[in-house]
């Protein structure tokens, strides 16, 4: 198939869609999503000290910026993150559908699908992530990057299916690029992506592939005056250790 359609002289490349699926834990009843501590936790926050987020407050906490975070849902019950979502604009993209307002979805913590907002968090990651961005200034929790930024949440990811005890977290690739698409469209001004797709190998064709149709979207963002920032992963923490000892 992606060989018939290279054929055609309007086509420079074409990739079968992917779905990428995540075996996660084991239910559990009493998971929350969306705990918070009443006590203020930035002392914790190394990250925002080594990058001296917290002294850029006094230049800009992010208002007026608008920051869509692809991911797996953000949690809109969070009392660091409800003032600063915007519900009406956050979508779920499954099967290439975009989907809003609320339906019946799977949650790892009940064993029957729930009523939710369909762009809520079904796994924990994505409400970490949105924190990061801009958890609010309410001495509550920790404080984001940006505090007063609007966030996004657009997910691309479901759980499809429940075996025995184990829910399997699904996306496709084409539901990524629809999401990072949706939120060129709608005018925001950061995309935040922090997934791995693909494979691994970097020299595979299929990579190659997933990386030029990336390039493509990320082109059109920077086009149409939108910043898409990906995660480089979780290893970096060693290095950082090593500039910032004092934080072991």
């Amino acid at each position: 198939m992606e060989g018939e359609l290279e054929s055609i002289p309007a086509v420079n490349s074409a990739l079968s869609n992917q779905t990428y699926t995540i075996e996660t834990s084991e239910l559990q009843a009493d998971k929350s999503i969306g705990d918070a501590t009443t006590d203020s936790l930035t002392n914790q926050q190394y990250a925002m000290k080594g990058t001296r987020a917290f002294e850029a407050h006094d230049i800009t906490t992010g208002s007026g910026i608008i920051v869509a975070v692809v991911d797996t849902g953000i949690d809109h019950t969070h009392p660091d993150l409800e003032s600063q979502l915007d519900q009406k604009q956050s979508r779920l993209f499954r099967n290439s559908t975009v989907l809003t307002g609320t339906e019946k979805i799977n949650v790892p913590t009940e064993l029957e699908p729930v009523e939710r907002f369909v762009a809520t968090d079904i796994e924990g990651h994505s409400t970490q992530v949105a924190g990061i961005v801009a958890a609010s200034q309410n001495e509550t929790g920790i404080v984001g990057v940006a505090p007063d930024a609007k966030i996004i949440s657009l997910r691309p990811f479901f759980f499809d299916e429940l075996v025995g005890d184990i829910l399997s977290l699904t996306s496709t690739f084409a539901d990524l690029l629809v999401a990072i698409d949706y939120a060129i469209d709608i005018g925001v001004d950061v995309v935040n992506v922090s997934l791995t797709v693909g494979d691994p190998d970097p020299g595979s064709i299929s990579r190659r592939r997933v990386y030029a149709a990336l390039n493509r979207i990320i082109v059109h963002a920077i086009e149409n005056g939108t910043t898409v920032v990906a995660a480089m992963g979780n290893d970096g923490i060693k290095r950082f250790l090593r500039i910032y000892p004092s934080y072991q």
